[in-house]
């Protein structure tokens, strides 16, 4: 398998404090369980890191707000609304903006997919699968949509087959709240075909994370929406990639990526 392309799996993290480098590390921890040596070396995974400048400024402004001290009382939830509500809403404002957090997120994403193609074993062939957490559900779709169509970071300057994921097979999509972004819309745009199975998984206690296939937009473009029980009750949107299940499905594609 020495000349077969590395399969390339992008991770696209979701709101909160889970943004520097190594996130993805954990996501596949369990995935690598159910692959061999010689699948696990053919595998190239990249966590996408477009939210520091985000994070760093939620850091700033909640040390500002916590040394007030009538907020002392649901220390721990007010933190977890500034950091989630707050990725949610800085991600998706003054799209249009040249200088908007939207469009900085997707030229990050750009950026890192072009370094991404220079590394060794990467190649215009090289199989992507895609694993998408919460938020980086939207994010992931907003950077595809665009590069499909032109818009965005891409208007004006088009984008490359490896910037469309022309190679895509595969998209893992857990806690997906995509239709809390789109619920209000008179029209509502998905990506457009890429040839890859989507699935999309949600744990029925989870309120953020949703089923596609219910907006009549979805489908045809997702597979097969999954409903799953994770292994916390608690902290059901955060443990996906501790679901036994998943990690099974994630790993069964990685390996049919190797063989082809």
């Amino acid at each position: 398998m020495s000349g077969t392309p590395k399969t390339v799996v992008l991770c696209f993290h979701g709101m909160g404090t889970t943004k520097e480098k190594g996130y993805e590390e954990e996501w596949m921890r369990k995935v690598f369980e159910y692959l061999t040596d010689e699948q696990r070396n053919q595998v190239l995974v990249h966590g996408m890191t477009y939210a520091i400048g985000v994070q760093n400024n939620q850091k700033e402004r909640w040390e500002a707000m916590r040394r007030e001290a009538s907020l002392f009382y649901n220390k721990w939830a007010r933190k977890f609304l500034m950091y989630y509500l707050s990725d949610a809403a800085t991600l998706e404002h003054n799209s249009d903006e040249p200088d908007s957090p939207y469009r900085a997120a997707q030229v990050s994403i750009r950026k890192e997919l072009n370094d991404l193609r220079k590394r060794p074993g990467v190649t215009k062939d090289s199989p992507i699968v895609v694993l998408a957490h919460s938020l980086g559900c939207q994010v992931f779709s907003n950077f595809l949509y665009d590069a499909q169509n032109g818009k965005g970071i891409f208007q004006g300057n088009k984008a490359s087959r490896w910037e469309k994921l022309e190679k895509l097979r595969f998209i893992y999509s857990v806690g997906c709240n995509i239709p809390l972004f789109v619920a209000g819309f008179n029209e509502i745009r998905p990506i457009g075909e890429t040839g890859a199975a989507w699935y999309n998984y949600h744990d029925r206690r989870d309120v953020l994370g949703w089923p596609l296939l219910p907006l009549k937009e979805f489908q045809g473009v997702v597979t097969e929406d999954r409903a799953v029980w994770n292994p916390t009750l608690f902290e059901s949107h955060v443990t996906y990639f501790e679901n036994k299940r998943i990690a099974k499905d994630i790993a069964a594609s990685v390996a049919a990526c190797a063989r082809s």
